[in-house]
């Protein structure tokens, strides 16, 4: 196997894992705390009330309009506009705050902390500026989308692709971005988006989160929405008959209703998911040790190493001995005699992954670490040292992760210089 087939075919499997455990991570944080639910209800309470308060200002302008009374109708017309405005210009940037309140009580859930509705609320109330900049960008990409959409023919066509891909790179970007802002301290989303690069680290588990949540969310709420859809057919039905159409609009009503609510769970999830997927990648020492190994592999060493054997064999042995630590047992001879050291080439084609890795007795033996194994830990080591942690910190996670001690030493060294 050529070795970058070999190299994807590594990083598909640990980030395949990795997503996996996130999905069922998601699920499993809201049977450990229900104040993730919370936000949630919240929303729920808004999209109820408002919807009530639409149709109260409806009937109010119908009664003034059957009544002949220009004041009545003027009143339930004027309710009516109020309320639109309301839900189009203030209810996004609302549940966007409850959003971010959740994001911050998922956070301390996953952390092992305790955290309440309260808790998450007066988290989100310190990131205003954040919670407005995310909405206002979402309604300008909503406006973009909007127009590109009402474009015709051949054009028209490539104008609606341009504005579902920007439609799904927002809900990427937003999605990871909010987290980030809310969880950092003292870090905007301007900030937090400078670690959308860690992405990388996990393709498969951004593409579920995009487009495999929306897709599930769909194809249950259409399951959902058939029989509000049939009732509604027959309530027109009905209503050309018989000359009255009340009830149509109960039905209109409802089918509202089942949309938004299908929307919200499937936003709830999705802030769910993002919460713990931007933590995995950009905060991994932050997450609870049962659930933290089950959601990095994308750190574990020997999986890496086996897709990158050339590079690791080297510094995975001590320096003082370089030719016993690669030599097979029939050439040991040979290369221990001082007269003809021999020291075999490292073959492009990895052999057991136990000769990658040193035992535990190596493990704090010195080693010299190649430029691109450096390279590869290079980041993450100033990321952590970044956020506070200690050179043991570091060591014993990245341990969790299969990595030698004298390895990361020799990094930490390295990277200090």
């Amino acid at each position: 196997m050529l070795p970058g087939m070999s190299q994807t075919k590594s990083y598909l499997k640990r980030s395949t894992k990795d997503t996996f455990q996130l999905i069922k991570n998601t699920f499993v944080l809201i049977g450990k705390n229900h104040s993730i639910l919370e936000p949630t209800f919240k929303q729920f309470i808004w999209l109820f009330s408002m919807l009530f308060s639409l149709v109260i200002a409806i009937v109010i302008a119908i009664v003034g309009a059957v009544l002949d009374n220009s004041a009545v109708t003027s009143i339930g017309v004027l309710a009516i506009v109020l309320l639109m405005l309301f839900m189009i210009f203030f209810m996004p940037f609302l549940f966007i705050y409850y959003k971010a309140a959740q994001c911050w009580i998922v956070y301390k859930t996953l952390k092992g902390e305790s955290a309440s509705y309260k808790d998450g609320i007066n988290r989100a109330k310190k990131n205003k500026m954040d919670i407005f900049w995310i909405g206002f960008i979402g309604m300008i990409v909503r406006a973009v989308q909007s127009q590109l959409r009402s474009g015709k023919g051949i054009l028209g066509m490539l104008a609606r692709m341009v504005a579902s891909a920007v439609g799904e790179a927002w809900d990427l970007v937003s999605n990871y971005i909010l987290p980030g802002g809310i969880i950092e301290d003292n870090t905007s989303v301007w900030q937090a988006a400078r670690n959308l690069k860690e992405i990388k680290n996990n393709i498969p588990g951004a593409l579920v989160g995009v487009f495999g949540i929306d897709i599930i969310g769909r194809g249950i709420m259409g399951y959902f929405l058939i029989a509000p859809i049939l009732l509604l057919i027959a309530a027109v039905i009905i209503g050309f008959v018989t000359k009255f159409f009340w009830h149509v609009i109960v039905f209109v009503i409802l089918l509202l209703l089942t949309a938004f609510i299908g929307s919200i769970l499937v936003g709830m999830v999705k802030t769910i998911y993002f919460t713990i997927f931007y933590v995995t990648l950009s905060r991994p020492m932050d997450v609870a040790e049962k659930y933290r190994t089950q959601m990095t592999h994308y750190l574990n060493f020997e999986e890496i190493a086996s897709s990158m054997f050339g590079a690791v064999t080297k510094i995975a042995q001590p320096a003082a001995q370089p030719a016993v630590q690669v030599q097979s047992a029939d050439n040991s001879a040979k290369a221990q005699s001082p007269a003809q050291p021999v020291v075999k080439p490292v073959k492009s084609e990895p052999p057991a992954v136990k000769k990658v890795v040193p035992s535990k007795e190596e493990n704090k033996e010195p080693v010299e670490v190649d430029d691109k194994t450096y390279g590869m830990l290079a980041p993450y080591l100033k990321k952590y040292y970044g956020q506070g942690k200690t050179d043991d910190d570091i060591v014993k996670f990245l341990a969790e992760n299969k990595w030698p001690e004298n390895i990361v030493r020799a990094c930490m060294a390295k990277y200090k210089k």
